[in-house]
């Protein structure tokens, strides 16, 4: 009997990131999930299996804000509450 090897979500993005980072294990990848908790599996699995070294593991308003924060700096507090 051939046996199939599964492949995972999970290990297709390892897969991915494997690739992202063909030209260096310490290249740039960022990684956008729905979720702080899936964010923490993501980075488990990956630190488990090819490692994270310079790999964000991102919400979307996380990415947002990274984004967006050298547009808007320098961020001042509002001098009234809303």
């Amino acid at each position: 009997m051939h046996h199939v090897p599964m492949t995972t979500p999970l290990n297709r993005l390892a897969e991915s990131v494997s690739r992202a980072k063909a030209g260096g294990p310490l290249t740039q990848v960022t990684i956008v999930v729905p979720n702080p908790g899936a964010g923490r599996d993501v980075t488990h699995f990956l630190a488990r299996t090819n490692g994270v070294a310079n790999t964000d593991v991102l919400t979307l308003p996380q990415l947002v804000n990274t984004l967006a924060a050298p547009t808007l700096e320098p961020r001042q507090p509002l001098s009234y509450p809303l």
